[in-house]
């Protein structure tokens, strides 16, 4: 044989060997019952979730509101708070509607939500201070401030109510 088909049956054979041409690897195979399940999102986590989106959505609505909306801004968030808040602010808005003026200077404040962060947390209770950047609007001029606000709620039947809303 010459050298040169020996040359080339040396090259072809290294080819074969390191390139694993016509060898099949081995695929991992995890039995079923190893088989880790993914998990995207924990139950804690899902319940954090659930705490901040309610006390983001309850600061906003809460401190937004104008002298001319009839406290639409507390009777809109009834169906998310805990009976006991409830019915504190069903007598406040009908003891307010008393003594509002129908011919008042316009008064407005819009509130934003910049942040939030929980405080305390367990499975019943829970505290979230909620950072919001306020305007206030009156017929002669606008104001703007940081403001922050501390939510606490409950779980009620497995489903978080605001309890408590306190202006810091």
């Amino acid at each position: 044989m010459s050298k040169k088909i020996i040359i080339i049956l040396i090259l072809v054979t290294v080819i074969f060997v390191f390139s694993g041409f016509g060898c099949k690897e081995e695929e991992e195979v995890i039995p079923p019952q190893e088989a880790k399940p993914q998990v995207t999102e924990t139950e804690a986590g899902k319940q954090t979730s659930i705490v901040l989106s309610l006390a983001e959505k309850f600061a906003e609505t809460y401190g937004t509101f104008t002298n001319r909306d009839k406290f639409t801004n507390i009777t809109d968030l009834y169906s998310y708070m805990t009976d006991e808040m409830k019915s504190a602010k069903e007598r406040f808005v009908e003891q307010s509607l008393k003594h509002q003026d129908p011919k008042a200077p316009f008064y407005g404040i819009t509130t934003k939500v910049l942040a939030s962060k929980i405080l305390w947390q367990d499975d019943s209770e829970c505290g979230v201070l909620v950072v919001t950047r306020r305007e206030e609007t009156t017929s002669q001029e606008n104001k703007k401030r940081y403001q922050n606000i501390l939510i606490e709620v409950e779980k009620i039947n497995n489903e978080w109510k605001v309890n408590r809303a306190t202006w810091q």
